[in-house]
């Protein structure tokens, strides 16, 4: 009974938050272009990094019967992560004071540590879901710093450089990007469907060219491995980009992790920490902890 109170509690709010926000829904050109679909075999989530049904906090586990992701296959993981701003009720765990964090923090342009952080959170107005005098909505902030992403010290050590891979935000379907980090070589393949081209001006004022994506799936090769490493398969998109936020050593073992928002939808972000296992001689790269987050 509790369960059904919970999934109808958030559907609710994912219906308020998608009413409130289709204004702000962009559109863009479409045709019927596609690409070739690559099938693999994925492996489920380590079961120690998995979280039972009362510890998941997030939203994910009950707003939407229809979810596309097919990998990962869970996000009830044994680990939070947080980031600054403000969420909505249900987003967060709730017990962030009482856990030690590390945080990813931006010292330049091409610079990053982990250094312990203290978040400070704070009840705030929600604006899209609250009524006049309620204060249900999270928010999360720290110091003097530009926190990239904090989460729980168990998975992650304090050091004073983290060095970055320099690859593209975007890899849209049929492309590969080739890389080295730390002397091993690497590429990220991306397959799935899109539609017609079209351009926009980034952040710096550069005209770009992009892509509307339908269906989505991404990968990574590892050199000495003959089989590829699933990361990410979205079986249906609407009007929203995966992007990977983050590549470089997190976990001190020479070997890439990475930060991917595996988003589905334009109203949604996901934020997934992926991080290197190595079993022998073999290497994988598993996600250990997401954060979803919906609004405008």
């Amino acid at each position: 009974m509790k369960q059904r109170l919970l999934s109808i509690t958030m559907f609710t709010l994912l219906m308020g938050l998608w009413l409130g926000c289709q204004d702000k829904k962009e559109t863009v050109p479409s045709s019927n272009t596609s690409e070739n679909t690559v099938v693999t075999i994925n492996q489920p989530v380590d079961d120690q990094l998995m979280a039972s049904t009362e510890e998941t906090t997030g939203v994910e586990e009950y707003i939407d019967p229809d979810n596309p992701t097919i990998y990962p296959n869970t996000f009830r993981f044994a680990h939070h992560m947080i980031m600054l701003g403000e969420f909505h009720a249900g987003e967060l765990t709730d017990k962030i004071a009482q856990k030690q964090w590390i945080g990813l923090v931006k010292e330049s342009s091409d610079t990053y540590s982990l250094v312990p952080i203290r978040p400070k959170t704070k009840l705030v107005y929600d604006v899209v879901l609250d009524n006049e005098g309620e204060t249900t909505a999270t928010s999360v902030s720290v110091d003097g710093e530009e926190v990239v992403f904090m989460i729980e010290d168990e998975l992650v050590i304090s050091k004073d450089i983290v060095t970055v891979a320099t690859i593209p935000t975007i890899i849209y379907p049929g492309e590969t990007i080739k890389f080295n980090y730390r002397g091993k070589n690497y590429s990220l393949h991306a397959e799935g469907e899109k539609e017609q081209p079209y351009t926009y001006e980034n952040e710096e004022g550069i005209i770009q060219t992009g892509y509307t994506i339908t269906k989505y799936n991404l990968y990574l090769k590892v050199q000495g491995q003959d089989d590829k490493i699933t990361l990410l398969m979205l079986d249906r998109l609407e009007d929203a980009t995966p992007t990977i936020e983050f590549a470089g050593d997190l976990n001190d073992d020479g070997i890439i992790d990475l930060l991917i928002n595996t988003t589905y939808n334009y109203n949604m972000y996901r934020p997934t920490l992926y991080l290197s296992k190595v079993n022998g001689d073999r290497t994988d790269i598993v996600p250990v902890a997401a954060i979803t987050s919906l609004g405008c």
